[in-house]
């Protein structure tokens, strides 16, 4: 298809700076500063290539249904006023909203993303280009053509002049604020300047940190040595690998995820270090933090006393229960115990120096000091040791990787070693493929691959969680009991939101496998948030009670299991959930449970592990060719959002309203709404929505228009040139296109 250059014309009348694309990236590496003539576009056009614009004094609002953005609510919440809008080509309803900055904007004191709106960018300044319309998407949704284009309901074209201002209220809403002290904060004296930091950063290979995780945990030392400000310094350094040279949002994203007083589990420690192993020990300043976790000044004597078998033999004892760490940048003792609140896992539990003193004070030995006998706690005993167990920082790491070879590791293994034996796993491999995917080859096979994937390579986030929906009593939750017992400590099972999802959730930190038994109601929109964290993002945060705020891997695998219709919030391209429905064939049979269960008992488990750990995945992941199943597309209707859900209503219904006539049987041919007939619809979606207390405050035709493309609304002008009509396609075709939206051709079977 040949790119139109007509809208690129328009936009070198209004002097935009123009940048050669393939695809959406630019085609050089100087692009921000390349002029290009209007011969070299032509050229480029001539070979396929795309074309995008720079946002020299530019807002753009980039919206992707695919990661959940809502171009309505976007609208709605900084009253947004028409202005220039781009159909994304991919075809899902993307968009591209352009707004002028304000005189004095500068775009560098902007944020580009908004925690409230995910799925959305906000785009400025002439480090940030976008593709412009008439160019073609690399990667389009089936049956679209992928061509990026003015949005009708907006504008016609480039205006001249340029876009409308962006709308006080949104610039205020992106404006970075500088981090303030706390009123009962102490000031961070000690924190170092960003100039400082980028001397130390000049002295490092950026190459040497391409490991994600060596990178992250340079990221979150870097952060908590200049106190969150130095951003743009660690930014201009990463960017510096020419692997990464376009990913300065992706950075600057990451970075400001983090709190600058709660960063957790590194500390400038980690930046020291690395500078001083670099060869530029004199721009190491002293660190209260490292101070703090010196060994305790010990006189000779009692040097000499420690050494001795009594004292020993204390340490060794205290050692087997605590450890010191550096956590958060504070010093605090651990304790390693059972939680019977928790299933019987074993937890890290976090002290005070002085609570640790003041619970051994009771527990004495009498010390030689000189000519005098004195008595010492057990604590102090321990404390003053330098064989006392101390780590630099706490982490989850099943690969055991050098960079936390000072670190306490969560990681204590699978609950049993895997074993080639004679006798097989048959009642499970039946009750996977029989009953919990109902038969469906495709489905079983997906769970076995997700199991041998966590199991094989438990430090990666899936990306996708698993949900079996079934009755009581079909044994849909048997599965998730047998991953349990496989898990051992690093498993754990909750039943109610508020035990994953809630404030304090420091019980996560060392679990890979998370049961959720009738744990989940996506009504339930702070859990609903936590959950798609939990699936998805490779770093989340972790709080105890009286715990600072901790950073770490999120290795969570979870499983779900429910008897409720709606199980999972899926949108319409979901992407992180897969959903089967259990079969009915064994329910209420329990001895069939009970035999798998036992099979598991009687050193089945490891034959298990072995055929799981040893199956061949290659680079299988399991957010690769997730099933479309039926329940997973039912888990997208009951997902829907309010104008969604009244665009299927009429597709059940199957008419369509016509001003002064009632309705129109669209099951005969297309519809086409013009004046009064659109006014009506809205009308009556509005009413619908009201009527089930989702009602807004408006309706807009825009976000009618917008979700109405799903099943193939087109603006344009009808045969009898009516301009603006809203057109749609019969009721059959309507219905197909919806279904595929949803992933389910049988959807209106019935």
């Amino acid at each position: 298809m040949a790119i139109d250059i007509n809208p690129i014309l328009s936009l070198l009348a209004d002097n935009r700076k123009i940048t050669l694309l393939n695809g959406k990236q630019p085609v050089t590496k100087d692009w921000p500063t390349k002029d290009v003539s209007l011969e070299e576009i032509k050229k480029h056009i001539k070979n396929s290539g795309n074309v995008g614009y720079r946002l020299d004094g530019l807002l753009v609002i980039d919206v992707d249904p695919k990661n959940g953005g809502d171009v309505e609510a976007v609208v709605a919440a900084f009253d947004i006023d028409q202005s220039v809008s781009v159909e994304t080509g991919r075809g899902n309803g993307g968009c591209h909203i352009c707004l002028t900055l304000p005189e004095g904007v500068e775009a560098d004191g902007l944020r580009t993303k908004l925690p409230e709106f995910e799925g959305v960018e906000f785009k400025s300044g002439n480090k940030h280009q976008v593709v412009a319309p008439g160019s073609l998407h690399p990667e389009p949704v089936k049956g679209t053509d992928g061509v990026y284009k003015w949005d009708e309901l907006w504008c016609s074209g480039w205006p001249v002049g340029g876009p409308s201002e962006a709308p006080e209220e949104l610039i205020s809403a992106l404006l970075k604020r500088k981090r303030t002290p706390k009123a009962t904060e102490e000031p961070r004296e000690n924190d170092i300047s960003p100039e400082l930091l980028s001397e130390m950063l000049a002295a490092l290979d950026v190459a040497d940190f391409r490991d994600q995780g060596t990178w992250l945990e340079h990221m979150m030392a870097c952060h908590e040595a200049t106190g969150g400000v130095g951003r743009e310094e660690f930014i201009a350094w990463s960017t510096g690998d020419p692997d990464y040279q376009d990913h300065e949002d992706k950075i600057a994203e990451r970075w400001n995820s983090l709190e600058a007083d709660e960063i957790g589990g590194v500390t400038r420690r980690t930046l020291f270090k690395k500078v001083i192993e670099a060869g530029r020990s004199d721009l190491v300043p002293r660190n209260s933090a490292v101070e703090d976790f010196r060994d305790d000044e010990i006189d000779e004597d009692t040097l000499k006393f420690i050494s001795k078998p009594e004292a020993v033999s204390i340490v060794d004892a205290m050692n087997a229960k605590f450890c010191c760490v550096l956590n958060g940048g504070k010093f605090v003792i651990m304790k390693d115990e059972i939680d019977h609140g928790m299933g019987d896992r074993r937890v890290m539990h976090s002290m005070t120096r002085d609570a640790f003193r003041h619970f051994y004070e009771d527990e004495t030995i009498s010390v030689p000091q000189g000519d005098r006998i004195v008595p010492m706690s057990k604590a102090d005993v321990w404390l003053k040791s330098p064989n006392r167990r101390k780590y630099e920082g706490i982490v989850l790491d099943p690969q055991n990787l050098t960079v936390n070879k000072n670190k306490l590791n969560l990681w204590r293994g699978w609950n049993c070693n895997p074993m080639r034996k004679q006798r097989g796993w048959s009642l499970v491999e039946e009750l996977i493929h029989d009953v919990l995917c109902d038969g469906d080859q495709s489905s079983a096979e997906y769970v076995k691959r997700w199991i041998a994937f966590m199991l094989q390579k438990p430090w990666e986030t899936p990306g996708v969680a698993i949900a079996f929906r079934g009755r009581e009593g079909t044994g849909k939750g048997t599965l998730g009991r047998i991953l349990m017992r496989l898990a051992g400590t690093h498993g754990l099972t909750v039943s109610s939101p508020s035990q994953f999802a809630g404030r304090f959730n420091a019980h996560l930190k060392d679990c890979v496998f998370l049961f959720a038994d009738e744990a989940m109601w996506p009504g339930h929109k702070d859990a609903e948030g936590t959950l798609k964290q939990l699936v998805t993002e490779p770093v989340i945060s972790y709080e105890g009670k009286g715990d600072a705020i901790i950073s770490g891997r999120n290795l969570i695998h979870i499983m779900m299991a429910s008897n409720e219709e709606w199980v999972v919030p899926a949108s319409t391209d979901a992407r992180r959930f897969f959903v089967s429905d259990v079969s009915d064939v064994r329910r209420f049979v329990h001895v069939f449970f009970g035999r798998r269960l036992d099979q598991m008992e009687s050193g089945v488990l490891e034959a298990w592990m072995f055929d799981f750990m040893y199956m061949e995945l290659g680079d299988w992941k399991p957010s690769k060719e997730i099933p479309q199943t039926k329940a997973l597309a039912d888990q997208k209707v009951h997902s829907l959002g309010p104008i969604d859900q009244f665009w299927h209503s009429r597709l059940v219904v199957g008419e369509m309203p016509e001003a002064g006539d009632g309705m129109v049987d669209w099951s005969e041919e297309a519809i086409h709404l013009v004046g009064p007939d659109k006014d009506l619809l809205v009308q009556m979606c509005h009413a619908h929505l009201k009527e089930r207390g989702m009602a807004r405050k408006t309706v807009s035709k825009k976000a009618l228009v917008t979700s109405g493309k799903k099943l193939g609304l087109y603006c344009g002008k009808t045969n009898s040139g009516a301009n603006r009509a809203w057109s749609l396609p019969k009721l059959a075709d309507a219905r197909a296109k919806w279904a595929s939206e949803l992933g389910d051709s049988t959807l209106f079977d019935d």
